[in-house]
């Protein structure tokens, strides 16, 4: 597996520096927060450095709360981070100016490493942005591998799912380097802990949630979507649009939630090259912000101070330009399931 020799860069960019606040996206998911724990071990362990993994946000999918508490990793909510005890930035599965990390103001930012599509704003001493990449999990383990420290079993297991989420098991948007390290990372893989990851158990809000999505959503010729109104954690939304697209007829869906104010959005498509990214940015518009990738993406539009009719017509204008991107008119559509009075 090739790094372009970006592991003599990134010791390059730190040099000058010893404490390193290592910031996953906001609400982070498996991959930010495998690849920002697996840096954490490689400046801690390879580089003699003090790093720390902070996001912003919550951890709210019972996924993600398992992988936390059963690897035992170490992030801390950004909110609890002191400031004073660190002098350098590096940005994980995330970029600067997109609203999906937290105030930063302060402290220089000297890395970002990502995989998803590079921004004209994005600049910094050391990058690493490798849209062809499925994962940033799968760049972070290429540096361990490079470097030739022993990976941990649970570091190991956190990139290995980090991968395997944001892939679908490598069935998604996957690269040679994502199977590569999914191989090289699988036997130092806890199978039993990995198991219990990806089968928690869940909380009744999800069900709850789940059940509000199956009787709002509405689909029209093979789109499909559906406006959950107050969810328990955004993450919901991106859990509810990728269920919804297992429909056997659709090839989008398009999922939207109120939580903290704003308007999450979630889009996801079948099609390989579609640029789900693309398209949500153009859906949302000025509005907000939004990417992501070929087949996935998310965004969200503030909306504190409206009155909740205010966001019944945001969302609303979010389906009517969904519908109008890809069939060039608008429809109500047909309810996904029937009413109780049918």
């Amino acid at each position: 597996m090739e790094t372009q020799g970006k592991l003599p860069q990134l010791q390059k960019a730190l040099s000058g520096f010893q404490r390193v606040l290592i910031l996953t996206h906001n609400n982070p998911d498996p991959d930010s927060i495998s690849s920002a724990c697996g840096l954490q071990y490689l400046l801690e362990k390879g580089l003699n450095m003090k790093a720390k993994v902070a996001y912003g946000g919550v951890i709210g999918r019972a996924e993600n709360r398992a992988m936390v508490r059963l690897l035992k990793l170490n992030l801390s909510p950004f909110s609890r981070v002191r400031w004073k005890r660190f002098d350098s930035i590096i940005l994980v599965d995330t970029q600067p100016y997109t609203g999906y990390i937290p105030p930063i103001e302060g402290l220089p930012i000297v890395g970002i490493i990502d995989h998803h599509p590079l921004r004209r704003k994005t600049k910094a001493p050391f990058l690493d942005v490798r849209r062809e990449a499925g994962a940033t999990a799968t760049i972070v383990a290429q540096y361990l591998i490079e470097s030739g420290i022993e990976i941990p079993v649970n570091i190991a297991t956190a990139l290995f799912y980090g991968i395997s989420s944001e892939t679908q098991a490598l069935g998604r948007e996957t690269t040679k380097a994502d199977m590569e390290a999914y191989v090289t990372l699988f036997p130092r893989v806890n199978k039993k802990l990995l198991s219990r990851i990806e089968h928690p158990k869940l909380p009744r809000e999800y069900f709850a949630t789940l059940h509000r999505a199956l009787g709002k959503a509405r689909f029209f010729k093979h789109a499909i979507w559906a406006c959950l109104g107050d969810v328990e954690t955004p993450e919901f939304v991106a859990q509810i649009a990728d269920i919804l697209l297992m429909h056997e007829r659709v090839s989008w869906s398009l999922c939207l939630g109120r939580y903290d104010g704003k308007i999450w959005l979630s889009l996801r498509t079948s099609k390989e090259r579609a640029n789900a990214g693309k398209v949500l940015r153009r859906l949302i518009g000025s509005k907000g912000v939004g990417g992501g990738h070929d087949m996935m993406a998310g965004g969200q539009i503030d909306c504190k101070g409206l009155k909740p009719k205010d966001y019944d017509e945001i969302e609303m204008a979010m389906v009517r330009a969904f519908l109008r991107y890809l069939y060039k008119e608008e429809r109500a559509g047909k309810p996904l399931l029937p009413s109780d009075e049918e």
